[in-house]
């Protein structure tokens, strides 16, 4: 049900899909997804959390890489999480521009992921602040989205 509802937001916008595509798209009765998720926000809501989590296996496993390609090792995980559910990152964003309730999530989602970010940034450059190395990790993460929201216009 997840993995459809992913792959209907990659040619959907939140606001046109339907139960009856989930449910079709996913190949299971309209039952069977109402006993896992009340609504579609329900369905969002668990699919945004996994979203963070695999966003932050990511960065973890970016993290390891030592040396000069810790900065290449991180982007290219960056923009690999964001790719992967391009249409669930775009979705994302364009409900935290019309509602407070997504807004808050996403910062509750990204928040804890623009800090991995600013601690590689640091343990990359020490020579720059942890307040700067916040503001690039921030500045990074909204570069690689608009890029993606670019990409689907």
């Amino acid at each position: 049900v997840k993995n459809a509802f992913c792959e209907i937001l990659n040619r959907k916008s939140f606001a046109a899909v339907t139960i009856s595509d989930i449910f079709r798209t996913a190949d299971i009765t309209v039952g069977v997804l109402y006993f896992h998720f009340a609504n579609q926000d329900a369905l969002l809501n668990e699919v945004m959390w996994e979203y963070g989590d695999d966003l932050g296996r990511a960065l973890d496993g970016a993290m390891r890489v030592e040396g000069p390609q810790l900065a290449a090792s991180v982007c290219a995980a960056l923009v690999s999480a964001y790719q992967d559910r391009n249409g669930l990152a775009r979705t994302f964003q364009q409900l935290t521009r019309t509602r407070t309730d997504y807004a808050a999530r996403w910062r509750a989602i990204t928040e804890p992921r623009i800090s991995q970010l600013a601690v590689i940034l640091s343990r990359e450059r020490p020579d720059i602040s942890a307040q700067k190395s916040a503001f690039l990790a921030h500045a990074l993460n909204t570069m690689v989205v608009s890029q993606l929201d670019l990409a689907y216009v």
